[in-house]
């Protein structure tokens, strides 16, 4: 799927604004995946600027998950194959299942 493809897929899933959750155990929106290295990006709230999209959610490298803020541009600048999943659960469904 081209860039351009995918930021067509985020426009379709109407993230909820960056800080709108702000429960313990926030809502996940989207799952970036990259299949080579394992690392994971959890999406909780979106919004696009300027032909990119800055993320609020969980950083789930080899080391624990972290939230943080990232952009699109840095997911596919690290990794052209990354995989997109749309999800709509619980982070505690996700991070206990690991």
């Amino acid at each position: 799927m081209s860039v351009d493809e995918q930021l067509n897929l985020m426009d379709g899933l109407r993230l909820p604004p960056i800080s709108s959750q702000e429960e313990k155990d926030p809502v996940v929106q989207v799952e970036f995946l990259d299949g080579q290295s394992g690392h994971a990006w959890y999406v909780l709230e979106g919004s696009r600027e300027a032909g990119d999209y800055r993320f609020y959610g969980f950083d789930v490298g080899k080391n624990l998950p972290r939230r943080r803020y990232f952009r699109f541009s840095e997911l596919v600048g690290q990794n052209a194959s990354i995989d997109i999943r749309p999800r709509r659960c619980r982070w505690s469904q996700i991070h206990w299942a690991k």
